[in-house]
């Protein structure tokens, strides 16, 4: 469980680093593949993690969005299409509330996995809405 979700938080980072530095952008969706990968795998397994890689995947979709990365942003969104809607609430009101990057009560990595920066926990609840409801331009723009 504590793997899973240490991996994917290692790929959600990498991703975002590599978006901010201004990377290769098939690097970027490279690692992103990798993370959906890490996700179907649990699924597969239904993996206790799942939620905690649900939330992984939305924090790095909330955070392409911010920035502005639609095409990311859509595909990290259509791989949450399948979740029930209550688990994505529950996802939301977990990563809402967390304000707090430190962690370490469990492990030596002093990180708190559900922790993410305030531009990008302000995003959430439109990340998580369809993107036929996402704020234009966003909704043109993913549609075409």
């Amino acid at each position: 469980l504590w793997m899973l979700a240490a991996a994917a938080h290692d790929l959600r980072i990498l991703a975002e680093n590599c978006h901010r530095r201004g990377g290769d952008c098939e690097i970027t969706a490279a690692i992103v593949a990798d993370l959906f990968d890490t996700v179907e795998g649990a699924e597969e397994k239904q993996s206790p993690a799942l939620v905690q890689l649900y939330k992984t995947l939305t924090a790095l979709g909330s955070f392409f969005l911010v920035r502005g990365d639609l095409e990311l942003a859509r595909q990290l969104r259509a791989r949450l299409a399948h979740v029930p809607d209550a688990t994505l609430e529950q996802v939301r009101r977990e990563l809402t509330a967390c304000e707090n990057p430190v962690f370490w009560e469990v492990t030596d990595r002093v990180v708190n996995f559900d922790f993410v920066e305030p531009d990008v926990r302000a995003g959430l609840p439109a990340f998580l809405e369809p993107v036929e409801c996402w704020p234009a331009p966003a909704a043109a723009l993913l549609r075409s």
